[in-house]
């Protein structure tokens, strides 16, 4: 287990909602990141219809968000260059531990 994971681990340990980093994919990005959309459950017009006067470009990284499994409770999606960044952003933003 990497050090990101442990601290992952020790940050949300018995929390409701539960931190889920992707692999490195392709994602959608909309307004330069206000949303993310998996380029594995999404192609690129199909963000495009959704929307239509918005720009809408393609990178690859690392998506992180908090998922409750088994209910449709998450957070939006953030991509990232490293699981590394993806982890620190999940504890900053959603953390309790100080």
């Amino acid at each position: 287990m990497k050090q990101f994971e442990r601290d992952l681990y020790n940050e949300f340990s018995g929390q409701f909602m539960q931190p889920e980093i992707t692999c490195k994919q392709v994602w959608f990005s909309v307004n330069d990141g206000e949303h993310f959309y998996p380029g594995d459950y999404f192609t690129k017009e199909e963000v495009e219809e959704l929307h239509p006067d918005e720009e809408v470009e393609e990178e690859e990284g690392y998506g992180a968000r908090l998922s409750a499994s088994g209910y449709l409770d998450c957070t939006e999606w953030a991509v990232f260059d490293s699981q590394e960044e993806a982890a620190e952003y999940l504890m900053e933003m959603y953390g309790d531990n100080e």
